[in-house]
């Protein structure tokens, strides 16, 4: 459609604006040829083009082709379009990553401006990068073990291969087209925060228990989408007698990184997961000042709503309340040895079966290979949070071991 807009105090010309959007019965390919079509149509009768999309809040920005803002915005937008268009017609899952090295120079050196564009691109279109374009973020999170999954973009996981990124596959198709390939199943799931704590614990594993059957991921810190659809699809195909053991520092950030793991945004609710440590009283080696600004993400926590009754929360809760109360946290420490066996015994104590021959010993006795002591830290003022035999909240009690 051809307007007038003024350009400047006296100079008039003629624009074709495109609209950069899809009707409820346009699938997202036919809509982005619809657009392309447009676009080569009015550039090639030399007329000026203002391309017109929605941001993530919904507003409408206006990108001229050749006025107001650089040509390049212009550029990717157009050129996203078509990269998008090819994609989908491949069939096949992409990361934000392979988009960006397309062209890198039109990108100007930053993934983040194929990021920005492709999510304003989906937003116009109403959907996302992920559900519409098959475009997932770039692949962060780390995988180690043996699986073998069949589906419309099926992997095999080797772990005499070593550590591998986690594979892309569809992070929006159905949970039902994916299975499991012979007697891959894993005898625990294991998450681990800090990416330094997994090479530890896979080059221990490798090394010592070489016939083991873990499946060991982390998300380095906060998971990914991928990583996090990724722990949702294990959660949907192996039986639930396999244990999720997620393993955190005893700090806020490590608490509302099990927190995303269990409740992620998506609204996917992983109750699976399980918060098995490291617990603060467990391992005073790591122990650390509480920030303020700390204290202050603690207090903010307790505040939020979680669901009731549930024994998960009330261990994050404990973790967070004994942490305010000492102005202690605790950090993992790929330094120190001992992790690998106390993470292995936690698999023993869930799995109800002693596989790594282990005895059940706090991580601060695995590295000063002490015996266990008993009232490792007993306060009378506040015995009721911090006995180390149990815990009470939300009307639950636990074990600090077995809960």
């Amino acid at each position: 459609m051809k307007h007038q807009i003024l350009l400047g105090e006296d100079s008039l010309i003629n624009n074709i604006i495109v609209e950069v959007k899809r009707s409820p019965s346009q699938s997202v390919l036919d809509a982005l040829e619809d657009i392309w079509i447009q676009l080569q149509k009015s550039i090639g009768e030399c007329h000026e083009v203002i391309l017109v999309l929605k941001n993530v809040s919904n507003q409408r920005i206006y990108i001229p082709q050749f006025n107001c803002i650089p040509i390049s915005k212009f550029t990717i937008i157009v050129r996203l379009i078509k990269l998008v268009i090819q994609h989908l017609k491949s069939n096949s899952t992409s990361s934000v990553r392979d988009i960006y090295y397309k062209d890198v120079a039109l990108f100007q050196n930053r993934q983040q401006h194929a990021k920005i564009a492709l999510i304003e691109l989906a937003t116009s279109l109403g959907v996302t990068p992920e559900e519409g374009f098959q475009i997932v973020p770039s692949q962060k999170g780390l995988v180690y073990g043996n699986i073998q999954i069949s589906g419309p973009m099926g992997f095999f996981l080797d772990s005499s291969q070593g550590s591998c990124l986690i594979p892309l596959f569809s992070v929006t198709g159905s949970m039902e087209d994916y299975q499991l390939v012979g007697d891959s199943i894993p005898i625990a799931i294991i998450i681990l925060e800090k990416e330094a704590i997994y090479r530890s614990v896979c080059e221990t594993l490798h090394e010592t228990y070489p016939d083991h059957k873990l499946l060991i991921i982390t998300g380095k810190g906060f998971p990914c989408k991928l990583t996090l659809r990724f722990i949702q699809l294990l959660t949907h195909l192996v039986p639930k007698t396999v244990p999720i053991l997620a393993f955190v520092d005893s700090d806020i950030y490590g608490i509302q990184i099990c927190q995303n793991y269990r409740y992620p945004k998506n609204g996917n609710i992983c109750e699976r997961v399980i918060f098995s440590g490291m617990f603060l009283l467990e391992y005073q080696q790591g122990w650390l000042d509480t920030t303020f600004k700390d204290w202050k993400r603690m207090q903010k926590f307790l505040l939020q709503e979680f669901p009731k009754n549930c024994k998960e929360v009330a261990k994050w809760k404990r973790e967070i309340s004994r942490g305010m109360v000492l102005f202690k946290k605790s950090e993992m420490n790929v330094i120190q040895s001992g992790y690998t066996e106390y993470m292995l015994n936690k698999v023993n104590q869930y799995c109800k079966v002693n596989y790594f021959n282990l005895k059940k010993r706090k991580l601060d006795d695995y590295l000063h290979d002490k015996e266990e002591e008993d009232n490792l830290c007993y306060l009378p003022s506040t015995q009721g949070l911090l006995s180390e035999n149990s815990s009470t909240q939300g009307g639950a009690t636990f074990d600090l071991f077995n809960c």
